[in-house]
């Protein structure tokens, strides 16, 4: 198909296409409708800001208007509601279709959609965070340009259902690939998405902070850096140059990178408490994944001074049986790859915590050309724990040398401490503290991938061989579900 399209022929093709918005969208202005005279141009356009498609047709609607020589360009979405104005808005925008009406019956392919939407979404909320930090005078002007600056992939992947198989290689991608999108769709997204704002009559200043080259304009670099950060996050926070990225928007706004970090998670937060999609998870999700301490929003009563603190932690951690065999089902029920690789670790891990009852929770990977391993995800510690540290060499012979070299596990226990303690690397104990734990490598087609270590440290209860078992299946069926999207990505 794409053989035969370039940019114009892509947007021939949707020029007589009604372009849907989100239902959630439709269902927030019918519950205005009746109530109109007391409501703000300010609060129709909170909605549209939620909605990237909904924002595009109103300032379509707004901007393709006949006008004289000296009136300017709508950007501002609450500026757009008072010229449109809050009846007319609500007649004509909550009568378009919805993309839950074309694709209710086929949730893989509306999740595809909603990713692209969640794209922007984010963007828009770190654009406009940033812009206050900044004092910029316009922040709503820089938020509705990272709003828009993927339009276009909400319009492909909704309109052109028949390019949602061949989508899938590179869209799950680290980042969208220009020369793959030239490739498989004649354009590259970008270029795409410049003709789509100037086709729907768009204002000049949002094309030019979503023109990449405009290299030297700081709010089209900030547009940039927000949209590649939301891509960054999609699917978890191990991505190599996220720090790069942390360390950007930190210089941007001038404050330490561990601020920057602070203000991206806050958005993510806030964004995540009021997005209706539970089959496209927001970056939130992967949040409990980083080394660091994650409380309950459930207020617990204060504890009875008869019960000690080492017993309500032990029973607020009981392994739960049917926790297990449910992660178990999931995961062999999405061997044929629907899973991504953050989520399949996700729920091998939730069946150790939950399931099994292990409180920390470590899963390492190879780094290093295959010389080191080092903590991916961490649960149970916080930041100032030494787990959370958790990083080893494997130039020198020692336990987890040896668990590296194939599909192996170990309990350390009181039976086999004086036997196998020498074993262990010079600063493991400093790392993980005294106690009995476990630990597994992982292999992906007879390749070592990484290691899963686990124990109980913060309860009473010890470990036994049940867990242990329990343990080891869960960390099997984590390489077998890694060999198979390591087998599709190849």
């Amino acid at each position: 198909m794409a053989g035969t399209l370039n940019v114009t022929g892509w947007l021939t093709r949707w020029h007589t296409v009604a372009t849907p918005v989100m239902a959630g969208s439709i269902v927030a202005i019918a519950k205005l409708r009746e109530s109109l005279d007391s409501v703000s141009p300010n609060q129709l356009a909170r909605i549209a800001v939620r909605d990237p498609l909904l924002a595009a047709h109103l300032l379509r609607a707004v901007n393709n208007r006949r006008r004289n020589g000296v009136a300017s360009d709508v950007i501002s979405l609450e500026a757009a509601v008072t010229l449109l104005g809050s009846r007319r808005f609500v007649e004509q925008m909550g009568q378009l279709p919805t993309i839950e009406q074309r694709y209710g019956q086929q949730p893989a392919a509306l999740a595809l959609v909603v990713q692209q939407i969640l794209r922007c979404r984010l963007a828009a909320g770190f654009a406009f965070d940033w812009s206050v930090a900044r004092l910029d005078v316009k922040p709503e002007e820089v938020e509705v340009a990272a709003l828009l600056h993927n339009l276009s992939g909400c319009l492909m992947l909704h309109h052109e259902m028949a390019i949602h198989k061949g989508w899938v290689p590179w869209f799950d991608s680290p980042l969208d690939q220009p020369q793959l999108q030239q490739e498989k769709l004649g354009c590259t997204m970008e270029a795409l998405n410049q003709a789509l704002l100037a086709r729907w009559s768009m204002p000049a200043l949002l094309m030019e902070l979503n023109d990449t080259s405009h290299s030297g304009n700081p709010r089209a670099s900030l547009v940039r850096l927000a949209g590649q950060l939301a891509r960054r996050i999609e699917s978890g926070w191990h991505h190599p140059q996220l720090l790069d990225d942390v360390a950007t928007v930190a210089g941007m706004l001038r404050i330490e990178p561990d601020q920057a970090l602070q203000r991206i998670e806050r958005v993510v937060l806030t964004m995540a408490r009021e997005w209706p999609y539970a089959m496209c998870p927001t970056p939130a999700a992967w949040l409990p994944m980083l080394p660091g301490a994650w409380p309950s929003a459930v207020k617990v009563a204060a504890p009875r001074s008869d019960v000690s603190p080492a017993s309500l932690a032990a029973s607020s951690l009981k392994p739960s049986k049917v926790v297990y065999d449910e992660v178990v089902r999931q995961i062999r029920s999405h061997l044929d790859c629907t899973l991504t690789f953050n989520e399949m670790m996700g729920l091998v891990i939730r069946g150790m915590h939950d399931g099994i009852g292990l409180t920390r929770i470590v899963f390492a990977l190879m780094v290093g050309g295959q010389q080191r391993i080092k903590a991916r995800y961490v649960i149970g510690a916080t930041n100032s724990e030494p787990l959370a540290r958790f990083a080893f060499e494997l130039d020198q012979p020692h336990l987890l040398t040896k668990l590296m070299q194939k599909t192996a596990g170990v309990w350390i226990s009181s039976a086999n401490q004086a036997q196998l303690e020498s074993m262990l690397p010079s600063t493991m104990r400093e790392c993980i503290g005294m106690g009995d734990f476990f630990a597994m490598s992982i292999f992906v087609h007879d390749k070592p991938v990484g290691l899963l270590y686990a124990d109980r440290r913060s309860t009473t209860n010890t470990l036994d061989e049940a867990s242990y078992q329990a343990f080891k299946q869960l960390a099997m069926l984590a390489g077998e579900g890694l060999g198979h999207l390591a087998a599709k990505s190849g």
